[in-house]
C-alpha cells in the first residue's frame, strides 16, 4: 500500500481531495511510497478544511469532472454509478435547480463523486490509514504561515490560482439555504474541524 511520503521532512501525508494536495506535493517533494518502506519515526501529517467550504469546492470540481459525460466519456473520480438523465438535471439547470438537485441527489443516495467524501474517511477510514496517528494538522486557509510554524519555517510556499471565483461565489450563495443540511451530511468533519480549532495542533 503507497501513501504521500517526504523524504526531506520524514512526512507521510493523508491526502484529501480538494484540501491543498497538489500545493503540499510541490512544498514538502511528496511521492508515492510503500507505507512498509517507511522509517518507522515518520509524522503523519494533513490539511484540514471547514467542511462547508470545502463542499462547495467539491461541487464545482463535480461539476467539472462531470463534464465528459455529456460527451460519451465518463468520470474518473465517479464514486457510484449515476444516470446520465440526473446529471444533465443537476448540472445542465439553472443553478438554483442545480443546487437543490445536487442536494437531494445526495441525500437521497449518497455520494457520487470521491471528492465528495468525508475528510474523515481520507484520514482513517481509508483501510491503510489512522486518524489517531496524525502528528501535524494544517489549516486550509491557512497553509502558509501554519505550514511554516509547524514544518519548515523556510518552506517554499506554491500557491494555485483560485478557478471562477465568480462561479464559487454564486453558487456558494445559492448553498447557503441548504447549509445545516450540507453541515449534517458531514457531522464528523463539523466535529473534526472544531475540535482542531479549539486544540490547535491535535483533535
Amino acid at each position: 500500500m503507497k501513501d504521500l511520503y517526504s523524504k526531506k521532512y520524514n512526512i507521510r501525508f493523508y491526502n484529501a481531495p480538494k484540501n491543498s494536495m497538489t500545493s503540499m506535493i510541490r512544498m514538502l517533494g511528496l511521492d508515492w511510497v510503500e507505507v512498509e518502506d517507511m522509517p518507522n519515526d515518520h509524522q503523519v501529517c494533513v490539511v484540514i478544511r471547514e467542511p462547508y467550504d470545502r463542499f462547495i469546492s467539491a461541487f464545482l470540481q463535480t461539476k467539472s469532472n462531470t463534464n465528459s459525460c455529456f460527451n460519451g466519456g465518463s468520470n474518473n473520480h465517479a464514486y457510484r454509478d449515476i444516470s446520465l438523465e440526473t446529471l444533465t438535471k443537476i448540472f445542465k439547470s439553472e443553478p438554483e435547480v442545480s443546487v437543490r438537485e445536487y442536494i437531494n441527489e445526495i441525500k437521497i443516495n449518497g455520494f457520487f463523486d470521491n471528492h465528495q467524501l468525508t475528510q474523515d474517511y481520507y484520514f482513517g477510514g481509508c483501510l491503510h490509514r489512522d486518524i489517531n496517528k496524525i502528528d501535524i494538522y494544517i489549516d486550509f486557509k491557512d497553509l502558509e504561515n501554519e505550514a511554516r510554524q509547524k514544518i519548515d519555517k523556510d518552506i517554499k510556499i506554491f500557491k494555485l490560482n483560485t478557478k471562477n471565483p465568480i462561479e464559487k461565489k454564486t453558487y456558494g450563495d445559492l448553498f447557503e439555504k441548504y447549509r445545516e443540511d450540507i453541515i449534517n451530511l458531514y457531522k464528523n468533519d463539523s466535529a473534526l474541524y472544531e475540535k482542531y480549532k479549539q486544540g490547535g495542533n491535535k483533535v
